[in-house]
């Protein structure tokens, strides 16, 4: 008989400043799909209910039962003070934020959706 594995692991969900999470159609800037912003919020539940502590790095409008980690209040896009235009900015900001978390709390993982953004930092 196998056996499974019930190990609670400390997780972190890195996903989008620009996008609210779960996004809704209003969320969503003109020709995107907000598709990544919808699997990272699938994936942060789906963790949450299986036990393990889940902190998401996101927009401090999204919508979780993990633990929000967020460096603004609403998600770039729907602050005009941002907007697209500066939003890749504060995306680098929460990437860096996660990644000194990790360093000082020890995440076992760290689940990027900001590949292009969080690659560089990966060494801290």
């Amino acid at each position: 008989m196998k056996k499974t594995h019930n190990k609670k692991l400390r997780i972190a969900v890195l996903a989008s400043n620009a996008v609210r999470i779960p996004p809704r159609p209003q969320d969503v800037p003109p020709n995107w799909s907000g598709a990544p912003e919808r699997v990272a919020w699938q994936i942060t539940e789906g963790l949450v209910k299986r036990g393990h502590a889940v902190s998401l790095y996101a927009s401090g409008d999204a919508l979780t039962h993990a633990k929000l980690v967020s460096i603004r209040q609403q998600a770039s896009f729907n602050d005009q003070a941002v907007g697209l235009k500066h939003h890749k900015d504060w995306e680098f900001a929460l990437a860096s934020k996660c990644y000194q978390d990790a360093a000082r709390w020890g995440f076992d993982v760290i689940h990027s959706h900001l590949p292009l953004v969080a690659g560089p930092l990966a060494g801290l």
